[in-house]
C-alpha cells in the first residue's frame, strides 16, 4: 500500500507528531457508506453498450471479444440486488425489524394468554383436588401441626364456583385465620364460609364485576344514599383496589354535585391523594370521607349537559370563525392591521359589557342552564341583576 506523504519533505515537529520525525497524515473522513472495492478484472468501459454499439457498426470480431470476456471475466460488476444499503436504508430495514419483532413478541403474548386460560380451564375441572393440593401444601409448610374439619374441602371448591384462583385464595386467607386450639391449627367449616364469602369479593381487575361495582358506586353517590356508597366503597377496599373507587369519586365530585357545590371537587381530589400516599387500610379513611361528603352534597348535573351540549356541535361541524374582537391583536399581517373592536370587561360597570363572544353561525347559542340548587340560583340572580332581563 503506497505512502500518503513524502517522509523526506515533509519533517519537522507540529502537532500530533514527532519532533524531527514525519508528520502523520490526517485522518481521513468518516464515511457511512464505502464503495465496495472493484476486482482486479474488472474495467469500466467493457459494458454492454459499448458491445452493442460494435455489432450495430459491424465491428464483430471485437463485439465476439467483448461478449466473452464479459461473460466469463471474473470482474463481473455486482448485482443491484447485493449493493450494500445506503444510511437511508439502514433507517428502513431498522423499523422493519422493529415491527416483525413487535408483531412476534404479541405473537408470543398471545399464546402464552391462551396457554395460562386453558390451563385454568383444566384446573378448574378439578377444582376440588386443586383444593386438597393446596390444603397438603399449606400443611406441609405450617409451623404447627394443621389439620382442617371434615367437609371443608369441599366447601371451598363448591363455594368459589369452580374458580381455581378464588378457591386458592380461599385456602390462604383460610390458613391465616385459623386459630391455635392446644398448639395446634385448626381450619373449620365456620371460618371455611366466611373466607369464602371474601375471596368471592375479589374480583379479576377490567372484568365485568368491576364495572358493576363501579357503576353501583357511582349510581349510589348520585341517588344520595351514603350507605350504599360506602358499602360499594368497602368491597372495592376488600379486593385491594384504589384506582376503580378513587376515578369515580372524581368524576362525581364533577358530574353529579357539580356548581351545586363547586368546592366538592377540590375536597375529593384532597382525600383521593391522601388515600393514594397512605395506602390501605388507611386509606379507607379519607376515601369513605369523600363518598359521605359527595352522597350528602347537594346535586346539579348542569356541567355534564353543558359540556356535552356544546361539544355535540363541535362533533357536528359547527364552529365558525372566531370573533374579529376575541382574535390575537399580533394575527394581523404587519402593514395590514385593522382595529379590533375589542371592549374590555373591567372598564364597563359591573364588569361586563355586552358583545359577541360566539362564532357568527352559532351566535345565540345557549349550552349552560342554571340548576335549581341555591348556588347556581344565586349566580343566576347576580347575572340577572347585572345583565337585565335577556
Amino acid at each position: 500500500m503506497g505512502e500518503y506523504y513524502d517522509k523526506e519533505k515533509f519533517t519537522g515537529s507540529r502537532p500530533g507528531g514527532p519532533a524531527g520525525g514525519p508528520v502523520p497524515p490526517p485522518p481521513p473522513p468518516p464515511r457511512y457508506y464505502q464503495t465496495p472495492p472493484k476486482k482486479s478484472g474488472s474495467s469500466g468501459w467493457y459494458s454492454w453498450p459499448v458491445i452493442i454499439i460494435c455489432f450495430s457498426l459491424g465491428i464483430w470480431p471485437l463485439a465476439l471479444v467483448l461478449l466473452f470476456y464479459n461473460i466469463f471475466s471474473d470482474g463481473k460488476k455486482r448485482p443491484a440486488s447485493a449493493a450494500r444499503p445506503r444510511p437511508a436504508d439502514y433507517d428502513a430495514q431498522a423499523r422493519s425489524a422493529v415491527k416483525r419483532a413487535m408483531h412476534k413478541a404479541e405473537s408470543r403474548v398471545n399464546q402464552a394468554e391462551k396457554q395460562v386460560d386453558r390451563a385454568f380451564d383444566q384446573a378448574g375441572e378439578s377444582v376440588d383436588q386443586a383444593v386438597e393440593r393446596a390444603l397438603a401444601l399449606v400443611q406441609a409448610e405450617s409451623p404447627l401441626p394443621l389439620d382442617w374439619e371434615e367437609g371443608v374441602p369441599d366447601y371451598i371448591a363448591h363455594a368459589c364456583g369452580g374458580d381455581v384462583r378464588k378457591a386458592m385464595n380461599a385456602v390462604e386467607l383460610l390458613y391465616e385465620a385459623a386459630s391455635v386450639q392446644d398448639g395446634a391449627l385448626t381450619l373449620t367449616l365456620s371460618d371455611a364460609r366466611q373466607v369464602s364469602q371474601r375471596s368471592a369479593m375479589r374480583y379479576d381487575r377490567g372484568g365485568d364485576a368491576m364495572y358493576d361495582m363501579a357503576s353501583a358506586l357511582m349510581k349510589s353517590l348520585r341517588g344520595s344514599d351514603p350507605d350504599a356508597a360506602l358499602h360499594y366503597l368497602a368491597r372495592f377496599l376488600e379486593a385491594g383496589d384504589l384506582i376503580t373507587p378513587c376515578r369515580r369519586l372524581l368524576c362525581s365530585a364533577s358530574e353529579d354535585v357539580g356548581m351545586a357545590y363547586p368546592q366538592a371537587v377540590s375536597i375529593v381530589k384532597s382525600c383521593v391523594d391522601t388515600a393514594m400516599q397512605l395506602g390501605l387500610p388507611e386509606a379507607q379513611l379519607p376515601l369513605a370521607q369523600a363518598a359521605i361528603l359527595l352522597a350528602t352534597a347537594p346535586k346539579s348535573n348542569s356541567v355534564i349537559n353543558a359540556i356535552g351540549a356544546a361539544w355535540s356541535d363541535v362533533k357536528k361541524g359547527r364552529t365558525g370563525s372566531v370573533p374579529r374582537e376575541l382574535q390575537n391583536v399580533h394575527a394581523d399581517t404587519t402593514g395590514q392591521e385593522r382595529e379590533q373592536g375589542y371592549r374590555y370587561p373591567h372598564s364597563f360597570p359591573g364588569h361586563w359589557v355586552k358583545q359577541q363572544y360566539l362564532p357568527d353561525e352559532l351566535a345565540g347559542a345557549s349550552y349552560y342552564q342554571y340548576g335549581d340548587n341555591k348556588t347556581e340560583q344565586a349566580a343566576k340572580a347576580y347575572w340577572e341583576k347585572i345583565k337585565g332581563p335577556d
